[in-house]
This record gives C-alpha cells, sequence and structure tokens, in this order.
C-alpha cells in the first residue's frame, strides 16, 4: 500500500533531494582545474598545482561520505599577486559559494571587535538563505592576526584550532524577535584556504611562467623551507600543522603583468570594452603595454597596481571621449609617445 506523505514529509525529502543534488558528484581532474585557471591567471603554476589536489582531495571527501582530513590549505605571497582572486576562481569551478573571513579583525570574546563566532554566525545566515551547507571559505590576511599585538592570542588560536579541525562549532544567531540563541555551524563541509602577504619573507623574483618540473623530492623540500619559513613567522606549530596543502606565489614580473593585460578577462580588457560600448577603439601598441606594466611593476601591488595605473593616467581621456555628443566611430592608436603624454596630462589630439 502506498504511503502518502504529509506536507512536511514533502518538505524534508525536498530538502533531501537538493542536498544530493548538490553534492560535488562530478569527477573533476586536477588538470580541469589548471586549465580552467589558466584562462585568468598568468603564472602562479605551483599555486595552481597545489589548489587543484586540494579540490581534488576536498571532492572525493564529500563524495565519499567518509571522515578525512580536512584538505586545508594555506598559500603564501605578496600583495597583488591574485590569491583571493584564484580562490573566487575555484569556487566558481566547483560550483560552490566563495566567502572571505578577515583574520585581521578577530579578537577574544569580551574584547570590542568581531570574533571568530561573529564572523561565523554571519556566514552561518548567509549559507541558510540559500539552503547551502558548502562553500570555499578563504581566511584573509592570517598573517595579520599571528601578528597581533591587540588581542587575546591564545583565545583567538584555539577559536582558530576549532576551525580548522572541522566538525560543528557553537555559535550565537538572532531569533525572530532579535535575541541571540545558541545554534552550531558544521564546517566539515567547507573547503578553507588560508592565506597571507607574511611580507617578512624574502620571494624569489619569477624567472619563468611554466611550471619548474623539478623531481618529487625537489618539490618535498620546497614545501618543508615554506613551513619552516612559516613556523620562524610565528606560526603555532599546532596551527601549521592543520594546513594538508601549502602553495607559494611568486611577485609577477613585467612580462607576466604585461599578459594580464592581454587576458580575455582581465579588467584592462573590461576597461577597454567601457569605450568599445560607445563605439570608441583604443589600438595599443606593444611597447605601450610594457610601459604600463613597467609602471604597475613600480608600485609593487602586482596585478591589482594595473588598475591603478590604467585608472590614473586614462582618467582625462575618459572624461573627454565620454563627454563627445557624437554618432561617429572613433579609433585612437595609443603608442609610447601617446602614452607619455597622456601619463603628464597632454592631449593626444
Amino acid at each position: 500500500m502506498n504511503k502518502t506523505l504529509t506536507p512536511t514529509e514533502l518538505l524534508q525529502l525536498a530538502d533531501r533531494l537538493l542536498s544530493l543534488k548538490s553534492n560535488l558528484e562530478e569527477k573533476i581532474k586536477p588538470t580541469d582545474i589548471v586549465d580552467y585557471l589558466d584562462q585568468f591567471i598568468i603564472g602562479q603554476d605551483r599555486l595552481k598545482k597545489v589548489l587543484a589536489v586540494a579540490a581534488t582531495s576536498y571532492i572525493d571527501s564529500l563524495n565519499s561520505g567518509k571522515k578525512s582530513i580536512m584538505p586545508n590549505t594555506l598559500i603564501v605571497g605578496p600583495t597583488g599577486c591574485g590569491k583571493t582572486y584564484a580562490c573566487s576562481l575555484l569556487a566558481k569551478k566547483l560550483k560552490i559559494p566563495f566567502y572571505t573571513l578577515d583574520c585581521s579583525t578577530l579578537v577574544s570574546s569580551g574584547i570590542k571587535g568581531l570574533t571568530l563566532g561573529d564572523q561565523l554566525s554571519s556566514l552561518y545566515l548567509k549559507l541558510k538563505s540559500i539552503k547551502q551547507d558548502k562553500c570555499v571559505l578563504l581566511l584573509d590576511e592570517m598573517d595579520k592576526m599571528m601578528s597581533s599585538d591587540s588581542v587575546s592570542k591564545d583565545t583567538v588560536k584555539y577559536e582558530f584550532l576549532k576551525l580548522l579541525e572541522g566538525g560543528t562549532i557553537q555559535i550565537e544567531t538572532p531569533d525572530e524577535n532579535g535575541r541571540d540563541k545558541p545554534t552550531t555551524i558544521n564546517v566539515s563541509k567547507f573547503f578553507i584556504i588560508a592565506s597571507g602577504a607574511f611580507s617578512e619573507f624574502t620571494f624569489s623574483e619569477p624567472k619563468t611562467l611554466g611550471f619548474n618540473k623539478q623531481k618529487a623530492q625537489g618539490l618535498a623540500k620546497e614545501q618543508s623551507n615554506l613551513r619552516d619559513k612559516l613556523l620562524k613567522a610565528g606560526v603555532a606549530p599546532e596551527i601549521l600543522g592543520r594546513f594538508a596543502f601549502l602553495g607559494n606565489l611568486d611577485k609577477l614580473s613585467k612580462d607576466q603583468l604585461k599578459q594580464v593585460l592581454k587576458l580575455e578577462n582581465s579588467n584592462f580588457q573590461k576597461f577597454l570594452s567601457t569605450f568599445k560600448d560607445r563605439d570608441i577603439s583604443l589600438n595599443f601598441s606593444e611597447e605601450a603595454l610594457e610601459r604600463l606594466a613597467e609602471n604597475a611593476l613600480d608600485l609593487s601591488l602586482g596585478a591589482r597596481g594595473l588598475d591603478n595605473v590604467v585608472n590614473d593616467i586614462f582618467l582625462e581621456l575618459q572624461y573627454t571621449l565620454f563627454s563627445l555628443d557624437t554618432d561617429t566611430s572613433i579609433s585612437i592608436n595609443i603608442g609610447v609617445d601617446e602614452l607619455k603624454k597622456l601619463e603628464n596630462g597632454e592631449d593626444i589630439f
């Protein structure tokens, strides 16, 4: 005899089916992830492989349903080299939400500021609103947390360890009356990635865009050296031990910054599209692109410096061209001479 399900049972069944559907069932190979990241990120081949293997481990652990070691990943590199961008792209490839938790703002309970529980409560509500229990969680600026003197380090470290260990964490969320009530958040299905500049490190200058095909022994030594540096930088051994994967990013070279300008999905190409939308074509010579990259390199802000340079140099040109009242197509060739004039605030017409 067939049983008729009650409305409550139907909702529960629907939730279970949605949960099954949201499982990362697709078998993604590490090479698939690297190929995807290659479309958006120049260089950083070592990091791409670290994220790809860690993501594969994450997917396998979810789909197996068995309790396994969390594939926590720590990525280290200077400002503007693409740490946050790479993680957001990874989440997009995995088709799960991406959230950032700012470690530099963490304080202990009882001290004015945001505790880890506060930030997790906010994350809990965001995930609940979209009926999701998985995400890529970036613990940004972890090095700032380690170096802060304004917090009780032991308490924050204990809370941080609980997050890295997975399982459920006690938090408080507001009820319908706005009063805080205790609940728990399950972080065992989170793909946790921590990042930091650790500016006291001496990062090697990039020598090649290709992956340095060392032997496995060489790669293991590289990982070991990075762990030693992190320990010397003040990362507690018990925290460092919770990271199964370590990745190091290089400072972008001038040639790499120039290639970033040419990427189909780069901010520079989006900038050019704002002119194309108005039937204006800006045609850059190779030498002009190289000068833009050189100017950005001087700022020591990585790819982020390109945005600053472009916005500063082309502000007046944008103001003039976007104010024109004409239906005529405009094409402007920009070489080094034109670029120098724009840098000095001179007219190029």
